[in-house]
């Protein structure tokens, strides 16, 4: 066993796969796996089979002949006992590509998919719920489950984005007369406007100021037609089958595919841009019978500790990986794990009985005791069957080289509190340790166990701790400077509430320098965003470079939606070498769920069929208000990744500002004023030097050819800090505009190396001139008209009283 390290590093083999490949045009790896708060229940799994068998054929016809699925695993709960299922070797839940799970929610029984990358980036998973998968109520609203799961697989393997809008239902297009659309592909399915209620079909009114229907019309699809695009809009119409290509692509659209994916059709992106660009077509026809599915289980997790004792290990590095070890056998590992250990020097050899697994996750660390990362990725092996209440949780993570006191709090949140574990590792002497709970009670080196040999003192909080912010202090008694660390980890404090976690990642393994990489962290509670917290990321190479960065949750930069509890940055100032990546989030009460939602199958709410509206019930209402979650810290690692830059590199690489995604623009008057969320130098690091804008009535030409559009000049606009938001006005100069007018609008961004971004994502402006209110003369006229007819009857009375009152003198 060959590897060599300049640093300290270890291997975890471990139940892992190698993903999705592609086996010629078969796809194979594709896990599923089944919650273990579903009941066993056979027409379940039957269901599932059918779902993939029909949607294989499906994605053939779908991509013009060339995918299919010849092999898919699905995992099933360890808690099933009435099926006969094959022992699962390298499966594990935590792997899935499709998850089986109550209901999220924020979507209820909508499918969905979690991606959170850039246009063409795969996604994490796909989430189903057993409801969906068994009640065929959700065919008529979602479609046949072979197709929607085509739908979601197009944003979990190719990383296409949902071609109609709820945030955007309509829009006018640029035909010159502002025609009224509904946000869809292709503009070739027809349909009725309609405000519902109960089993009946309005007429939509329009808002007079901006001409767009009001919020309560919907866009009812008509399935009288043979359009066949698109899957990503309109996958429940019996007749769409295929993905938007160029010649159908409705680029004026505003959905998500226009703009993550700069107005490209969503085959352009599969053929094109996706991790199967290039794949060639099928000769061959697909049936179902080219599927093959298995079902497995597994009742344990098996680990293997393959740890580094040669050499180079001597001295501090050695205690470090028996400190750490020690922590993860005693606190993080689960009860019902077996576990192995195999030690090498210049051959392996077996500490522990061996199960032999094919892959593993590597973690780096680094030599000192006070940066704690050995024994961050040894926690960061906890690992979930899917009952996130039995996981393992680290809420702190913090070391110091101090001559005298380390101090710092942690919190615990009401979600957690069971099982709390407080270790405290150091290097020579033991410190002297005082802790202190919310409700004042403390505890020092005394209530601890002490194991002298690998210098850990450890202390298990009885019952559930307290909930609260937590105070430690920790003093070095030594005559000189020493390291110190704590770490502090517990479990859900009821079954009946999941804990907050968090899921830290790059996402490449390795970096070259063409392109900047980017760290996530996935801060959720059972699939619900929890925002607004602070989440920080550490980088740290085995040549010393470190690296700090706030990540964002604003939508902009390297995060593609705004407020989805998913916080990002790019890393730039990267360096030749193997990196540690370490996540902390803390919050100190701003911090709630959100129902933020996006990348699902569209709920349809009618259709019209033979020229009849035809209702289906309306849409299950779900939670929107966002929920306080209380204070709370919480800290997690990532697998490692390799920086190798080419040979001769003094520096990081020079990268430009990163692309701008949420532009908005709007006519004032005969102004055009637009908003966006500043970049920085260096992508979304720094401050970028100088703003570029262009307009078109042609959106081909904008987004083709910017230097070939109008382009406006902002040269008073300074670019301010990373994050800001910008605004500028201009007047679209040799330019009329009337009613139905559409421009164009798009900005790319510079800095001082004359790196330019790409083009931002293209904001059309409509002029829109509200009907002049209905003329006033004809009701004058009546009111004249009126006036004068009572006046001559006033008249008329007067004369015949008059008359009367004569002849009565007489």
């Amino acid at each position: 066993m060959a590897l060599q390290t300049s640093g300290l590093l270890f291997v975890v083999l471990l139940s892992c796969t190698a993903g999705i490949q592609l086996d010629g045009n078969g796809y194979t790896g594709v896990l599923f796996a089944i919650n273990p708060s579903i009941p066993e229940d056979p027409a379940l799994l039957q269901q599932i089979k059918n779902m993939i068998q029909d949607a294989s054929v499906v994605l053939h016809g779908a991509v013009e002949d060339r995918f299919y699925f010849k092999e898919v695993t699905i995992l099933v709960p360890a808690n099933w006992t009435k099926g006969n299922y094959s022992r699962a070797k390298t499966e594990t839940y935590e792997k899935a590509n499709v998850i089986i799970d109550e209901p999220n929610k924020s979507y209820g029984d909508e499918p969905y998919t979690l991606q959170y990358g850039q246009c063409g980036d795969q996604g994490q998973y796909i989430h189903l719920t057993p409801d969906f998968l068994l009640d065929d109520h959700f065919i008529k609203v979602y479609g046949k489950r072979g197709k929607v799961f085509v739908h979601e697989w197009g944003h979990l393997r190719w990383g296409l984005y949902d071609e109609y809008s709820e945030e955007q239902p309509f829009y006018r297009s640029s035909d010159g007369k502002g025609t009224l659309e509904a946000t869809r592909c292709s503009k070739g399915i027809k349909g009725r406007f309609c405000v519902m209620s109960g089993n009946t079909c309005s007429p939509c009114k329009n808002d007079p100021t901006t001409g767009l229907p009001t919020s309560d019309c919907t866009f009812l699809p008509s399935q009288d037609t043979s359009v066949k695009e698109s899957i990503m809009s309109f996958q429940s119409l019996d007749h769409v089958t295929k993905f938007c290509s160029d010649e159908t692509h409705n680029a004026e659209a505003p959905n998500r595919q226009n703009q993550m994916c700069g107005n490209r059709a969503a085959l352009d992106v599969i053929l094109k841009s996706s991790v199967d660009a290039g794949t060639p077509q099928l000769s061959t026809p697909i049936s179902k019978q080219n599927t093959t599915i298995k079902f497995v289980q597994r009742k344990r997790r098996v680990v293997c500790l393959t740890l580094d004792v040669s050499g180079s290990m001597m001295g501090p590095r050695l205690a470090l990986l028996r400190q750490a070890a020690s922590l993860f056998l005693r606190t993080t590992v689960e009860d019902t794990a077996v576990v192995g250990i195999v030690q090498f020097s210049s051959s392996p050899s077996i500490l522990k009985t061996l199960t032999v697994i094919d892959d593993g996750i590597f973690h780096k660390s680094a030599d000192s005791i006070d940066s704690n990362a050995l024994i961050d990725a040894f926690a960061s092996l906890a690992t979930s069957d899917g009952n996130l209440t039995q996981q393992t949780i680290q809420l702190e993570s913090a070391g110091k080289r101090t001559t005298d006191w380390f101090n710092g709090t942690f919190s615990v949140d009401r979600t957690v509190g069971k099982d709390t574990v407080i270790t405290i590792v150091y290097e020579a002497s033991m410190p002297k340790v005082h802790i202190t709970s919310p409700s004042g009670e403390s505890f020092n080196h005394s209530h601890f166990n002490h194991d002298t040999q690998i210098r850990t003192l450890s202390l298990k909080v009885q019952g559930t701790a307290k909930t609260g912010e937590w105070h430690y202090s920790l003093f070095n008694q030594g005559p000189s400077a020493q390291s110190m660390a704590i770490t502090v980890t517990s479990r859900a404090a009821s079954a009946e509430v999941p804990p907050i976690t968090v899921r830290a990642h790059m996402n490449q393994k390795s970096a070259d320098g063409s392109k900047a990489m980017v760290v996530y962290a996935a801060v959720t509670q059972k699939g619900l965003p929890v925002i607004l917290a602070n989440v920080t990321a550490t980088l740290e190479s085995d040549t010393g470079h470190k690296e700090e960065l706030l990540l964002l949750d604003n939508g902009a930069g390297a995060d593609a939606f705004r407020h989805d509890g998913i916080y990002s940055r790019y890393f730039t100032r990267m360096k030749s070498g193997r990196y540690s990546l370490k996540v902390r989030v803390q919050n100190q009460g701003s911090a709630m769920l959100s129902a933020h939602k996006h990348s699902g199958a569209l709920y349809i709410p009618g259709y019209v069929e033979n020229g009849n509206v035809v209702l289906n019930p309306p849409k299950p209402p779900v939670s929107q208000q966002p929920v306080e979650v209380g204070s709370f810290t919480r800290t997690a690692t990532g697998e490692s990744f390799v920086v190798e830059l080419p040979p001769g590199s003094t520096g990081p690489p020079a990268f430009p500002p990163s692309k701008i995604t949420d532009l908005r623009a709007t006519l004032e008057g005969e102004n055009i004023t637009i908003t966006w969320t500043a970049p920085g130098e260096s992508y979304d690091q720094g401050t970028a030097s100088r703003y570029h804008i262009g307009w078109s009535e042609d959106l081909a030409l904008l987004r083709s050819n910017f230097n070939d559009s109008h382009l406006v000049d902002p040269w008073e606009l300074k670019p301010q800090e990373v994050g800001s938001t910008e605004q500028y006005s201009f007047l679209p100069h040799n330019l009329s505009m009337t009613n139905g007018t559409t421009i164009f609008v798009a900005v790319l961004a510079e800095n001082a190396n004359s790196l330019r971004s790409d083009i931002s994502n293209i904001e059309p402006v409509v002029k829109f001139v509200p009907a002049p209110p209905p003329p006033v003369e004809e009701e004058s006229t009546n009111v004249v008209a009126i006036a004068v007819g009572v006046s001559v009857a006033v008249l008329v009375i007067a004369s015949a009283v008059g008359g009367f009152i004569y002849w009565k003198k007489r």
